[in-house]
């Protein structure tokens, strides 16, 4: 029993070697397809895995494909600039020219911004600040109170921002005094990836029980710039307008960023409120979306995005790329989510079923190189072949909005490629094992018989010897030659 057990795996390598590397092509797809199955948080949404385990490694790539437009064709970070979107900063310039610290920020300076947009003709006014206590017990601050409330009341469309209660942390609601003036009051609340970045956002909330959806800030905004009411489309769809807004598994949109901040038009908050000289546009605010947030360096609300370290492969086609990491103001974030919303077109995964027949694929087209071909030349060919899924993913992406599986697609051919070349060395191994053996069984024969160096020949040239002899037709000729 121990000899056949010894001589079993030989046997398979030799004579069921093709079947072997089938089998390991698929276990390795099974393997990472379920690494890549959307995994539910203890609360019951996918908000944490909506990849699997694959959803780091996944989001990293999607920030690589965010960088690799951005770099490969500059008139995308004009998108930005040339949609009906202005964001009023309250910059460092702002700040340093007013002399006080933000928080300290009189509410009678933000309603002069708000003023300035509307008197612009501004068609929605968006402002990314909690009103949730009055701004002081002077009678200076209720006065500043009160020039914010009218500046709110006075703009037909105006959005201003609560907080959703989360991890214990209750809901801030706006004071009555603003929320009732304002048009409509939506979330600011911005969903954080695993790596603490922003990519996406939440367009609606409604909890059992309640009877009206809660809508972001970004989508209220939207709403009121079309006239429409954004309504389920299906099960993992909005629709506003003619617009269908493609969810991701864990219910979100997937924002399309525009560009490095800063990626719309801005002007700063120094420029309306201390500055008599500034020119400002006429077109600056006439018939536009206009955010007004704090962008400064120490803001409460700076975010990591796709776009806040520039990757080395993006600098191989912008050589002027920034040095220096950049995070992303939380206003121009909802400037982002309204401009997703609106205009372009919606970035969108394919269904898991997809994403893990993309990966079957890119496995097939490695298992011809690694079984068949040279070492060097397939490692060669793998590496070809990684690099023929980013150009077909970065094409897919730029040209139609469509997120391929690159990384899960990269991670199956890291480990199928040594796995395959160790099968394919072992089933090399085994042959020649074989072989050695059977030669040495057959000199052992033949060195009985004749020479070393005869039978060294016949083993060499086994194929042209026949051992077992042959017909041949032959004449025989007997003559006496003693007579």
């Amino acid at each position: 029993m121990a000899a056949r057990r010894s001589t079993f795996l030989p046997h398979l390598l030799r004579h069921w070697y093709w079947a072997l590397a089938v089998g390991l092509t698929l276990v390795i797809w099974l393997v990472i397809a379920l690494a890549m199955r959307p995994m539910r948080d203890s609360g019951g949404s996918y908000g944490s895995s909506p990849y699997g385990l694959t959803t780091a490694l996944e989001n990293r790539t999607l920030d690589l494909l965010f960088q690799l437009r951005d770099a490969r064709h500059n008139e995308m970070r004009e998108r930005g600039p040339k949609e009906p979107i202005t964001i009023i900063e309250v910059d460092e310039a702002a700040i340093k020219a007013s002399n006080i610290r933000l928080q300290k920020w009189p509410r009678e300076w933000y309603a002069r911004l708000i003023d300035r947009a509307r008197e612009g003709g501004a068609k929605v006014i968006g402002l990314d600040l909690y009103l949730s206590e009055e701004g002081g017990l002077s009678a200076e601050d209720k006065a500043a109170d009160q020039a914010m409330a009218d500046s709110i009341y006075n703009t037909e469309n105006m959005v201003i921002v609560q907080k959703l209660e989360a991890g214990g942390i209750p809901a801030i609601y706006p004071l009555p005094m603003f929320a009732d003036n304002a048009t409509a009051v939506g979330f600011a609340d911005l969903p954080h990836d695993s790596d603490s970045a922003v990519r996406s956002t939440m367009l609606v909330r409604q909890r059992p029980g309640e009877e009206q959806p809660q809508f972001s800030f970004g989508s209220a905004v939207a709403q009121l710039y079309t006239g429409e009411e954004l309504k389920p489309d299906g099960e993992s769809s909005f629709r506003l307008g003619d617009r269908v807004l493609p969810l991701r598994t864990d219910g979100t949109l997937q924002l399309d960023f525009r560009a490095r901040t800063p990626s719309f038009r801005i002007v700063s908050a120094k420029d309306i409120l201390f500055n008599a000289d500034a020119q400002l546009p006429d077109d600056l605010f006439r018939d536009r979306i206009v955010f007004i947030g704090a962008t400064n360096n120490d803001a409460p609300d700076l975010f990591f995005t796709p776009y806040y370290e520039p990757m080395s492969l993006a600098r191989v086609f912008d050589r002027k790329l920034p040095n220096v990491p950049a995070r992303m103001p939380g206003v121009e974030i909802h400037a982002t989510s309204t401009a997703t919303i609106l205009f372009g077109q919606t970035l969108v995964r394919p269904a898991y079923v997809w994403r893990i027949a993309l990966v079957l694929l890119a496995l097939g087209l490695a298992a011809f190189p690694v079984f068949w071909l040279r070492a060097f030349l397939a490692f060669a060919c793998v590496g070809l072949i990684g690099a023929g899924l980013l150009v077909v993913g970065a094409w897919a992406f730029d040209a139609h909005g469509l997120l391929l599986p690159l990384a899960s697609s990269w991670v199956a051919l890291a480990i199928f490629a040594p796995t395959g070349f160790a099968l394919r060395y072992a089933h090399e191994r085994a042959i020649r094992e074989e072989k050695e053996a059977e030669r040495a069984q057959v000199m052992d024969i033949f060195s009985r018989c004749v020479s070393t160096e005869v039978a060294e020949e016949l083993w060499t040239k086994r194929d042209q010897v026949a051992l077992g002899g042959e017909s041949r037709v032959v004449t025989i000729i007997f003559t006496d030659i003693r007579g």
